[in-house]
């Protein structure tokens, strides 16, 4: 057996391995997933009023939406500009505007929770 021989086995060997354990962490995530939309439901933050037909999965998401209190407080903390905040008011913020003009994590935390925290969505596979 040659040194290339060898090296493809040992690579072929590996690349098993490492599919098998990328099946085993995806049976767990599974497990989780479902332990967790159990919890959601029992404590009455999910809000799963979507339906779809076809091929898909289920997908968890926070359930929120674009805060101007939050937004005129960081602008208060100075972490968004003046500037800014007056290019995005129409009659109030536009958090569409916003959210083009900053950064994604700082427009994160102009984001608020719904009473729902979290919506259950389908996405359809490809």
């Amino acid at each position: 057996m040659t040194e290339a021989s060898e090296q493809l086995q040992k690579d072929l060997a590996d690349a098993l391995k490492l599919e098998m354990k990328a099946k085993d962490l995806a049976a767990q995530a599974s497990k989780l997933k479902e332990k967790a939309y159990k919890e959601l439901q029992e404590e009455g933050l999910l809000d799963p009023d979507t339906k779809a037909i076809g091929n898909v999965r289920l997908v968890i998401s926070p359930n929120r939406f674009f805060s101007e209190a939050k937004a005129l407080e960081l602008k208060k903390n100075g972490k968004i500009p003046a500037a800014k905040i007056k290019q995005a008011t129409v009659s109030k913020i536009d958090g569409t505007i916003l959210k083009a003009l900053l950064e994604p994590a700082l427009y994160e935390e102009c984001m608020a929770d719904h009473e729902k925290k979290y919506k259950l969505g389908l996405k359809v596979n490809d």
